[in-house]
Protein backbone atom coordinates (compact mmCIF):
# COMPACT_ATOMS: atom_id res chain seq x y z
CA UNK A 1 0.00 0.00 0.00
CA UNK A 2 1.63 3.37 -0.95
CA UNK A 3 2.28 5.97 1.56
CA UNK A 4 -1.17 8.36 0.05
CA UNK A 5 -3.51 5.68 0.66
CA UNK A 6 -2.29 4.92 4.18
CA UNK A 7 -2.06 8.72 4.57
CA UNK A 8 -6.25 8.98 3.35
CA UNK A 9 -6.94 6.64 5.54
CA UNK A 10 -5.04 7.73 8.53
CA UNK A 11 -6.68 11.07 8.29
CA UNK A 12 -10.25 9.25 7.75
CA UNK A 13 -10.22 7.69 11.09
CA UNK A 14 -8.75 10.90 13.01
CA UNK A 15 -12.34 12.10 11.01
CA UNK A 16 -14.10 9.51 12.23
CA UNK A 17 -12.83 9.50 15.84
CA UNK A 18 -13.22 13.01 16.22
CA UNK A 19 -17.10 12.91 14.82
CA UNK A 20 -17.53 10.05 17.25
CA UNK A 21 -16.21 11.90 20.28
CA UNK A 22 -17.96 15.52 19.28
CA UNK A 23 -21.70 12.96 18.87
CA UNK A 24 -21.01 11.03 22.23
CA UNK A 25 -20.84 14.80 23.93
CA UNK A 26 -24.63 15.76 22.37
CA UNK A 27 -27.41 16.54 24.84
CA UNK A 28 -30.44 15.63 22.27
CA UNK A 29 -30.78 14.04 19.23
CA UNK A 30 -33.87 13.72 16.90
CA UNK A 31 -36.05 11.44 16.58
CA UNK A 32 -39.38 10.04 14.61
CA UNK A 33 -42.87 9.19 16.49
CA UNK A 34 -44.26 6.93 14.07
CA UNK A 35 -41.85 4.51 11.77
CA UNK A 36 -43.83 1.79 8.97
CA UNK A 37 -42.55 -0.73 7.08
CA UNK A 38 -42.92 -0.75 3.00
CA UNK A 39 -40.91 -2.77 0.48
CA UNK A 40 -37.71 -0.60 0.47
CA UNK A 41 -37.37 -0.72 4.05
CA UNK A 42 -38.70 1.39 7.24
CA UNK A 43 -39.99 4.78 6.36
CA UNK A 44 -40.40 7.95 9.18
CA UNK A 45 -43.55 9.33 8.94
CA UNK A 46 -44.84 10.78 11.99
CA UNK A 47 -42.66 14.18 13.54
CA UNK A 48 -39.75 14.69 14.24
CA UNK A 49 -39.02 15.20 17.89
CA UNK A 50 -36.03 16.45 19.69
CA UNK A 51 -34.75 13.03 22.57
CA UNK A 52 -32.81 13.86 25.59
CA UNK A 53 -28.99 11.96 25.79
CA UNK A 54 -26.81 10.71 22.89
CA UNK A 55 -27.53 8.55 20.02
CA UNK A 56 -24.97 5.85 21.23
CA UNK A 57 -26.04 4.19 17.79
CA UNK A 58 -24.27 6.91 15.60
CA UNK A 59 -21.49 7.04 18.22
CA UNK A 60 -20.58 3.08 17.39
CA UNK A 61 -21.03 3.68 13.50
CA UNK A 62 -18.54 6.15 13.53
CA UNK A 63 -15.95 4.33 15.76
CA UNK A 64 -16.03 1.11 13.96
CA UNK A 65 -15.67 3.30 10.39
CA UNK A 66 -12.69 4.45 12.54
CA UNK A 67 -11.78 1.22 13.45
CA UNK A 68 -12.09 0.04 9.72
CA UNK A 69 -10.25 2.94 8.22
CA UNK A 70 -6.89 2.53 11.24
CA UNK A 71 -6.72 -1.65 10.12
CA UNK A 72 -6.01 -0.12 6.47
CA UNK A 73 -3.51 2.46 7.72
CA UNK A 74 -2.00 -0.93 9.75
CA UNK A 75 -2.36 -3.72 7.27
CA UNK A 76 0.96 -4.81 5.19
CA UNK A 77 0.70 -5.53 1.59
CA UNK A 78 -0.34 -8.92 0.83
CA UNK A 79 2.61 -9.90 -1.17
CA UNK A 80 1.44 -13.24 -2.70
CA UNK A 81 0.15 -12.69 -6.55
Amino acid sequence: MKIPDKLFLGLGSIVFFGIAIYESMQTIHWGNTEVIRTHHGNEGVGDYVQLPGTNWGTVVLFIVLGLIFLYGVFKKKDEKK
